[in-house]
């Protein structure tokens, strides 16, 4: 299973676009932007409903959230450059995300 990510610039703003597997895309709108930080959001408050990408000094950041069976569901991730050898190219962080 896979997942392909697109963000396309129309006459109404950008638009995040997500595909899973052999599924139709779902599309988010652009909720949100900061020097830092882009949020995109859909009508539907199923899961996810929000997606989110930050940068906390070298790492990108992602959150996704929205209702699953009744309940609000977040998850996050902090990405980091590798080196080809597979090597993170700068030390890991403890640092907290925003909320």
């Amino acid at each position: 299973m896979f997942e392909y990510l697109r963000i396309e610039e129309s006459g109404e703003g950008l638009t995040y676009y997500s595909t899973r597997h052999d599924e139709r895309p779902t599309a988010f709108s652009l909720r949100n932007t900061e020097p830092e930080r882009v949020e995109f959001q859909r009508a539907f408050p199923d899961f996810p409903s929000l997606v989110a990408y930050w940068r906390d000094g070298e790492e990108l950041c992602s959150r996704v959230e929205g209702l699953f069976r009744g309940r609000t569901r977040i998850l996050e991730w902090k990405l980091q450059r590798r080196a080809p050898s597979g090597e993170a190219l700068i030390p890991p962080t403890s640092s907290q995300s925003p909320a």
